[in-house]
């Protein structure tokens, strides 16, 4: 899968979730703040990331992803970015596209 968001190509973190496509059943133990610090590391390392439109924070384990959201692809991309992370054992995305967003004035 190939998906370009705002000339930042995505492929990369795609080819690495089949790399370590196992990474969530880790047997090493982490918190939930390492887990939430590595992760944050991670997204804002992407071009594709915008911190501001997005909250994410981790509870057991899960990470939990509120807010806004650009579109499926990048959608797609935070998961894999988060299912990468080790100790990671859920992901719930309940961003809404922020392009049906329409506030009222």
């Amino acid at each position: 899968m190939q998906a370009k968001l705002d000339g930042c190509g995505l492929a990369g973190i795609f080819s690495e979730s089949r790399a370590q496509s196992h990474s969530m059943v880790s047997h090493r133990h982490r918190s939930d703040d390492e887990i939430r610090s590595a992760l944050m590391a991670e997204l804002e390392s992407q071009c594709w990331w915008h911190s501001a439109l997005a909250v994410v924070y981790v509870h057991d384990g899960v990470v939990n992803f509120r807010g806004f959201v650009n579109g499926e692809a990048e959608r797609h991309a935070a998961r894999v970015a988060a299912e990468n992370i080790a100790g990671v054992r859920g992901v719930h995305d309940r961003r809404m596209l922020a392009a049906d967003w329409n506030p009222m004035i």
